[in-house]
């Protein structure tokens, strides 16, 4: 058992170290004091299996590599790992479907000779990026959303512009650049640091 403990311990003090948390940061997300974690840490004492789920949870890891002495390559694996990738994936596939879509659009309009076809790839952008920004609030940096909503703004008025483009609206470009410095003011784009 006290083996155990000390593979508990080294296991955490690693996955620590490697987080760049201090013992009192770590202890502060489990709602315990630093002496718990430095005990757990030096072998004297182990958590209970509530918290090493916590633990484990913190880390993007496992319970049980939490109780291996030693982890080859492949067991390196974390959770926090698949689910990024799996929400690359996701969105990914997400992004796809959209330009699938405004394809089958494209090939229907283009086959039945219905011109202007084109305007289901201008209408994907604004789609595309509205389902990045979904993804990427739900999942991803939110400093990118600034990004994705600037597209979606940019990707519409260029959508009008090309519909309505026998009516000369020229200056809903102007519109357009009024509302980019809005939404950078409102994002708070223009901090000092």
């Amino acid at each position: 058992m006290e083996d155990l403990k000390k593979i508990i311990g080294n296991n955490i003090t690693a996955l620590r170290t490697s987080a760049k948390l201090t013992q009192s940061e770590l202890a502060d997300k489990l709602n315990y004091s630093d002496k718990s974690v430095s005990k757990w840490e030096r072998g004297e004492s182990a958590p209970d299996i509530f918290i090493l789920k916590q633990i484990a949870d913190i880390f993007g890891v496992m319970v049980d590599y939490l109780l291996l002495e030693e982890h080859c390559d492949d067991s390196l694996v974390t959770k926090k790992m698949l689910t990024k990738r799996s929400r690359y994936i996701i969105t990914a596939l997400s992004v796809l479907g959209v330009w699938l879509i405004a394809t089958m659009v494209f090939t229907v309009l283009h086959t039945m000779n219905i011109k202007g076809g084109y305007i289901a790839f201008l209408a994907a952008i604004p789609l595309m990026m509205i389902d990045l920004l979904v993804f990427n609030s739900i999942w991803g940096n939110k400093k990118l959303n600034i990004l994705f909503i600037s597209g979606i703004l940019w990707g519409t008025i260029l959508l009008v512009y090309i519909l309505l483009i026998k009516f000369d609206i020229w200056l809903l470009f102007i519109i357009g650049a009024i509302c980019q410095v809005a939404l950078l003011i409102t994002l708070g784009f223009f901090k000092h640091k």
